[in-house]
């Protein structure tokens, strides 16, 4: 049942880590937009019931939590990261 998010995590992760400070697309834009998707796909997924379609509620709802999750994870960790002293930066890992 899970198997959207964690094959969409695996792949996406990789992808939106390589735009980390990209001219384009700031981080904290990218944090913003990745917690945005995320409540975008919180909605659906909310109103998923017993008796509701899965197509109509459930997978794009599986499909906006990754993405949204992995924009905002990998540049929220790389903006920690740089900021920490580097003495104290496995430690924050």
């Amino acid at each position: 049942m899970y198997l959207p998010i964690s094959s969409g995590a695996m792949f996406l992760m990789p992808l939106l880590a390589s735009l980390y400070n990209h001219p384009l697309l700031p981080p904290k834009w990218a944090i913003a937009f990745g917690q945005c998707l995320l409540i975008a796909g919180e909605v659906p997924f909310s109103r998923n019931g017993p008796t509701s379609s899965y197509w109509h509620w459930t997978f794009p709802a599986f499909l906006l939590i990754p993405i949204g999750a992995c924009s905002f994870f990998v540049n929220f960790l790389n903006i920690v990261f740089s900021k920490a002293p580097g003495e104290e930066q496995g430690l924050i890992s």
